[in-house]
């Protein structure tokens, strides 16, 4: 079991209970284990929240009443699609753990009800269709720039080819970029205030983008038509 006593925080301390009440497979609650301590580690983000051990180790300080909704929705959008390696069975359930280890820390009263409506509200009902959604996105994405991606789990990379290296475009542009919309299987994004547009993408990429997420994308320019020869990861609007 993570030791998630040796935080200062109150938070440690309500994980820790948290986890002992729970009545599950063994399985599933390590899964809950493991999502706690990856909440933790998402708030030690900021080294003001944090005390270094003399082992110097760093633990949370901080309590719950330290922090609001923004450190739930930071966690959810931002720290485990890009620091944790999770499936995606996992990454689905993880708003459910988040949001009834929030429900229990309320009713053990580590928080007041302000700060409980401000969690909960980070916490949308979409959000699992969501994350779910953003890595349906990104797997799309990488097809279109990597034909057999199967080659690069057996390690056979002669086998990979990309598009990159067919023909060399016009001109790149590349960095994070923002989903403006999209018409049969072409795309229009921005990136400050130039927009890049046409992309050549797919009819069932276009259906999966909503306005405002936001791509990390290299985009090569071919005879006035931008295709994707580069991609990372989707983060949904207003998380970057």
């Amino acid at each position: 079991m993570a030791n998630f006593a040796e935080n200062p925080s109150d938070i440690g301390r309500a994980a820790a209970g948290f986890v002992s009440s729970l009545t599950l497979s063994g399985k599933s609650k390590r899964l809950y284990e493991n999502i706690l301590w990856l909440f933790i580690e998402s708030l030690k983000g900021d080294g003001s929240t944090c005390v270094e051990l003399p082992s110097g180790a760093y633990v949370l300080k901080d309590d719950w009443c330290d922090f609001y909704g923004g450190a739930i929705s930071s966690f959810l959008d931002w720290f485990l699609p890009r620091k944790a390696m999770l499936q995606d069975d996992e990454m689905q359930r993880a708003p459910g753990i988040i949001k009834k280890f929030v429900e229990w820390s309320f009713e053990q009263k580590y928080f007041d009800r302000e700060h409980y409506d401000d969690f909960m509200d980070s916490l949308p009902k979409s959000k699992s269709r969501d994350i779910k959604r953003l890595r349906d996105l990104e797997e799309g994405l990488y097809l279109l720039h990597s034909p057999n991606p199967g080659a690069w789990a057996k390690g056979e990379f002669d086998n990979v080819e990309t598009l990159a290296v067919r023909r060399q475009p016009e001109k790149l542009e590349m960095g994070y970029m923002t989903f403006l919309e999209g018409e049969k299987d072409r795309g229009y994004f921005k990136q400050g205030r130039k927009k890049i547009g046409p992309v050549m993408l797919t009819s069932k990429i276009i259906s999966k983008f909503k306005p405002g997420d936001i791509a990390n994308l290299t985009l090569g320019l071919f005879d006035q038509v931008w295709m994707v020869l580069e991609t990372g990861n989707v983060y949904p609007e207003g998380t970057m």
